[in-house]
């Protein structure tokens, strides 16, 4: 056994009977969160005995207090205590007690999963998953840490979140390994008499960020993966005039471009257009960053079986399904260059062709599209499609973020509260005054998906007097923010919109002269035009 001693607290591990075993801040077997750690610190090569390796360490390695030579593996017995940094390596006789492994908090939890998420931002790495568990019955943590012992491997991470709540990483693992671990868990759990429910994402499929896989895991949890059954709150007057939009919309086959930062309900607006439009068939949605260009293209068209390798059958694309219905293309500014010109194609001619088939395959759909980016700067600099820009731009809505939606935050809180106390079977908690000045004060950054995951965590801590202060991330809340800057008022905005459209009459619907005359650039034009909500003009119109 290797017994690692960190600030936080132990962790043990089992070794191998033999091979070898990398130590270190980066992508090693074993990692460790220490700053004075370098990215691969040490291996250990484990046979017939042990030996360490320091390799080529920033800040070297101790060995019962002295210095190992670098890059020359040393005998490392049981009596001796290894150093990297503050932290301190032990090998120990192997015991069952020994094997399982401690339930980590959730902040360090967190803080794990960002670094897995930073990682394969900077390369690939195969993909990780994330797996929750809310448990009910009075052997929840004997059973799960025996559990936990044979399922996981050195680097996954297994933390309690709440009362009868448990989180699980697992490092470099397949969709099949995930779910073969969930499995394993529940029936343990259940054959121990306890009540389970259980959730699972993957990244990158289903998001790229902490923030986005806690967010998607959570609402899974719950049930809540259609969010046209969400509720929907409507309180700030920026919003009311949102969704009198929607209203309007919805009913024509007018292509939409939502507009916001992450995090701030674009979905949700998209399945209200579709439920407004009273469309015959589903609401179909993808996330568009999440997938590489091959797998996208497999997942909007559809592939045809031996397209490529591990196609074993013929599979109906997305595009297909939501024949008659409406298809959401979350984070559409990330396609590929490739995939872009096969989705304009797609729209013009309502007609595709699967992955290697030679049939086309007609749809009538409707297509609602959403992004955090500049759409018309990335098309001005051909980091984007301009004409499948301009074929998703038939009008424009922007959803604000929750921050210019003050009279929101509270009413959500409130909801959110209900609805997760629901879930665990709790009471719904009260929210103190002293708590509902502080989410009313912070600017969310996050926005609601923010908002949800602290409210979540928040209802797993309240005590019966209610959520106060203690129960939210202080860390965050309580730090003064800068009052953000003010928005264009509607004043300004509906002089600068009539401006833009006198001079589109004027040019006959012709960008380029239209700036010109307003003696501004092509690109600083159609930035203006984005601003005002207005999609690309007609010539002659």
């Amino acid at each position: 056994m290797l017994l690692v001693l960190t600030p936080t607290g132990p962790t043990s591990l089992r070794l191998p009977e033999h091979g070898t075993l990398t130590i270190g801040r980066g992508e090693a077997d074993v990692v460790i969160t220490d700053p004075e750690a370098s990215r691969l610190h040490v291996r250990l090569h484990v046979g017939a005995e042990v030996e360490v390796e320091d390799l080529a360490s920033a800040n070297g390695t101790r060995l019962d207090g002295q210095p190992l030579p670098a890059s020359t593996p040393v005998p490392w017995s049981i009596d001796s205590k290894l150093e990297i940094g503050s932290t301190l390596l032990l090998l120990h006789r192997f015991t069952e007690s020994a094997l399982r492994p401690r339930l980590r908090t959730h902040g360090y939890f967190e803080a794990r999963l960002e670094d897995e998420c930073a990682r394969n931002a900077r390369g690939p790495r195969l993909p990780f998953g994330v797996l929750r568990l809310a448990i009910e019955g009075d052997r929840a943590d004997e059973v799960i840490s025996t559990a936990l012992a044979t399922a996981l491997k050195p680097n996954d991470v297994a933390a309690a979140y709440g009362a009868g709540y448990y989180e699980i990483l697992i490092v470099e693992a397949t969709r099949q390994r995930v779910e073969a671990i969930g499995k394993a868990l529940e029936e343990a759990l259940k054959a121990a008499g306890c009540f389970v429910e259980r959730a699972q994402v993957m990244s990158p499929d289903d998001g790229k960020s902490a923030e986005e896989l806690l967010g998607r895991l959570t609402a899974r949890l719950e049930d809540e993966v259609d969010p046209t059954t969400s509720e929907v709150i409507v309180e700030a007057p920026v919003m009311r005039e949102l969704y009198g939009l929607v209203d309007r919309v919805a009913k024509a086959p007018i292509s939409v471009l939502l507009l916001g930062e992450t995090g701030v309900g674009k979905e949700l607006i998209a399945a209200a257009l579709h439920e407004r439009s009273r469309r015959s068939g589903p609401f179909v949605r993808i996330n568009c960053a999440a997938l590489s260009e091959q797998l996208i293209e497999s997942e909007l068209f559809g592939h045809e079986k031996g397209a490529f390798t591990g196609a074993e059958s013929a599979k109906t694309g997305l595009l297909e399904l939501a024949d008659q219905g409406t298809i959401f293309l979350d984070e559409v500014g990330e396609l590929a260059a490739g995939t872009q010109a096969k989705l304009l194609r797609a729209l013009e001619e309502r007609s595709f062709l699967r992955v290697g088939g030679t049939s086309p395959r007609s749809v009538e759909v409707r297509v609602v599209a959403a992004t955090n980016r500049d759409l018309p700067a990335l098309a001005e600099t051909e980091g984007f499609r301009a004409d499948l820009y301009y074929r998703l731009n038939g009008i424009t809505l922007v959803v604000p973020p929750l921050r210019d939606r003050v009279q929101e935050i509270l009413p959500m809180a409130r909801w959110f509260a209900r609805r997760f106390a629901r879930s665990a079977g709790l009471s719904a908690p009260t929210i103190l005054p002293e708590a509902e000045a502080l989410l009313e004060g912070y600017r969310w950054p996050g926005n609601v998906r923010e908002l949800r995951n602290a409210i979540e965590r928040a209802v797993l801590l309240a005590e019966a007097g209610g959520i106060a202060a203690r129960h939210l991330p202080m860390d965050k809340l309580a730090v003064p923010r800068a009052p953000a800057p003010s928005p264009p008022g509607s004043d300004e905005l509906t002089a600068k919109r009539k401006e833009v459209v006198d001079a589109l009459q004027r040019s006959g619907g012709n960008q380029k002269r239209a700036a010109e005359l307003l003696g501004v650039s092509r690109q600083t034009f159609a930035k203006w035009m984005f601003r005002c909500g207005l999609p690309r003009p007609r010539k002659g119109g």
